[in-house]
């Protein structure tokens, strides 16, 4: 991807966006792409094709890694404590120790 900025804000912080309006594949047979400024969020038009490999990941995933990752792992790791709680619990319930005398 070529050394884009943003009309708006000119960060260069820039995204390849989906083709998603009616104008996008005419557009793009002219050899403009839309993009997407990551600071502003203004979707502009810019030549060049996109790396097909730098493909953003969709708005849920990079939300769920970004902010929900840790109640998530807390979640996670408080069931797998109450899992391993329960069991110890049912082992000791369920514990009878050895009453034969020692050789």
């Amino acid at each position: 991807m070529p050394d884009l900025a943003c009309k708006a804000c000119a960060s260069t912080d820039v995204r390849p966006s989906r083709q998603k309006e009616s104008g996008d594949a005419e557009r793009a047979g002219l050899g403009e792409h839309p993009y997407r400024c990551r600071a502003c969020g203004v979707r502009f038009y810019a030549p060049g094709k996109p790396d097909p490999r730098k493909r953003p990941l969709p708005q849920r995933l990079r939300d769920f890694w970004k902010h929900k990752r840790g109640p998530f792992l807390q979640g996670v790791f408080f069931f797998l404590m109450l899992a391993l709680f329960l069991l110890c619990l049912r082992y000791l319930a369920h514990y009878q120790p050895d009453n034969s005398p020692p050789n």
